[in-house]
């Protein structure tokens, strides 16, 4: 009771979204599962009804035109079921495989793809009383019983206004032939069902982003959590070890970018680094793009290797070059003589 009145006001870390996951903690509605199953099952029989009534209509006439019973035997019993179940099964497999699939797609759409074989093992937890009450009065459930009232509510609605808008047909339905009454019938009960379908659907999808809704703020830290939570980060290196490593990456896509803009690369031996543009076809004035020591010089000296880049070893030039303008500033005029001879020196020595 005490989570109730503690205030999360911390997003959920990556941690954390990964430890609900491995529970089986994840936003789902079975709502939106059993909608669009349904959905799916009375389209599939829309576009294949025609061939399972054709189906019927051959079994029925077959049947019938057979001779009498009195020669019905045990093998012809077993061999006919075995006939019957097999074109039943033939003529219901487009049903059923695309059931299936929208079945499975729906599930994975939501939760993407979860193996949980710790959830088949024998849990005494599921089956204390406790434990089942507070499920039962918890703010999930809760929520369900308006929505179940709603369900029905716009099931009954729809299926009302489907049989009030056909009364004229209704009414006239003992005037038509028999051919003629199943059909309509059939049309009847097929678009009414269809219609129900759709607004179930509507309904779990709205019941999907509650659940979506409720995952997140359950996932959410309070002020004690997120302590505990850097704590344990700090017990276990790894995540900041990759933190550290995307961001090293990051930074090494951004040097390759910048050096890849340079026409010279000064370097004080391996210690320091400044690359420049300085082509008078591209630029009017000499700039310095970026620079670094250490590390950092050999990040931009590897750039330029990569990105073909003049590199050039100017010791004194390097340095005070490194210790004058910043970064994205052109450099001061009397330099301009020297950074001349030197890139017109690494032109030479390229070719």
């Amino acid at each position: 009771m005490a989570e109730l009145f503690t205030e999360k006001s911390h997003p959920a870390t990556p941690r954390r979204r990964q430890q609900a996951r491995a529970q089986g903690h994840v936003a789902k509605s079975q709502d939106l599962v059993s909608a669009l199953v349904m959905t799916a099952g009375l389209l599939a029989v829309w576009i294949t009804g025609a061939t399972f009534g054709q189906f019927l209509s051959d079994y029925a006439t077959e049947q019938l035109s057979n001779p009498t019973w009195q020669s019905f035997t045990t093998s012809h019993a077993s061999d006919t079921w075995q006939q019957t179940i097999l074109s039943i099964g033939r003529s219901l497999a487009p049903v059923m495989a695309i059931v299936l699939l929208v079945a499975i797609a729906a599930n994975l759409g939501q939760t993407g793809f979860l193996f949980l074989p710790q959830r088949i093992a024998m849990d005494g937890n599921r089956i204390q009383p406790l434990t089942g009450l507070r499920r039962m009065i918890s703010a999930s459930n809760l929520i369900q019983a308006p929505l179940g009232i709603c369900k029905t509510v716009v099931v009954i609605s729809v299926v009302t206004l489907g049989l009030w808008s056909q009364r004229t047909e209704i009414m006239q339905l003992p005037t038509r032939d028999t051919h003629s009454m199943v059909s309509m019938m059939f049309q009847l009960v097929f678009t009414i069902s269809l219609r129900v379908a759709f607004s179930l659907v509507i309904i779990a999808f709205i019941d999907y982003l509650f659940q979506r809704w409720q995952y997140e703020r359950s996932l959410r830290l309070s002020d004690e959590e997120m302590r505990e939570e850097l704590r344990d980060s700090s017990r276990h290196p790894q995540p900041a070890k990759r933190r550290k490593s995307s961001q090293q990456n990051v930074a090494t896509g951004q040097i390759q970018q910048l050096v890849s803009r340079c026409d010279l690369v000064l370097t004080d031996g391996s210690r320091l680094a400044v690359a420049l543009q300085c082509d008078p076809a591209t630029t009017a004035v000499p700039t310095v793009i970026t620079k670094g020591q250490g590390s950092l010089a050999e990040e931009i000296v590897f750039a330029a290797q990569v990105k073909n880049v003049l590199l050039q070893d100017e010791r004194g030039l390097a340095r005070k070059l490194f210790r004058e303008p910043s970064q994205q500033e052109t450099i001061h005029p009397d330099h301009f003589q020297q950074l001349a001879q030197s890139y017109h020196e690494a032109c030479q020595d390229k070719r």
